[in-house]
């Protein structure tokens, strides 16, 4: 795949990421829930969850973390991902602060600290195997 395109390059990346995110959040819910889980949950976070989601694109992006050309180590990669990856939860924090009772009912911390540690684990996965292919 060395011929794709460095725009296209970013592009796979922050495709991937956006599914992995929602791969993450899927995965909480099943931890979270278990048993009780239901397809309704699911469609309940996946609503509040794509705001977060959407601001977290924007912090890895300004973060730098869809430059293929950074010469970052794996450490200083995870590093890194971890550093935007807590900027966004507190962003989203504050957001679900904020939103309980006036945009929604959900009150998923315990959600979003399983989902902040699945998002970090597959993004870093993702960014491993894309970048070593590159």
């Amino acid at each position: 795949m060395p011929n794709i395109h460095r725009p296209s390059r970013s592009y796979l990346l922050a495709a991937g990421d956006v599914a992995l995110m929602y791969l993450a959040l899927w995965l909480t819910l099943r931890v979270r829930y278990g048993a009780a889980f239901e397809v309704s949950l699911w469609w309940q976070h996946f609503a509040v969850f794509s705001v977060v989601f959407a601001v977290w694109l924007f912090i890895l992006l300004a973060s730098g973390l869809y430059d293929f050309h950074a010469g970052w180590g794996r450490a200083q990669m995870g590093i890194r991902l971890a550093g935007a990856l807590l900027l966004g939860a507190t962003a989203a924090s504050t957001f679900f602060y904020l939103g309980t009772g006036r945009l929604f009912t959900l009150r998923p911390q315990k959600v979003l600290a399983i989902d902040l540690a699945f998002s970090y684990v597959l993004l870093l996965l993702w960014r491993t195997i894309l970048f070593s292919a590159f």
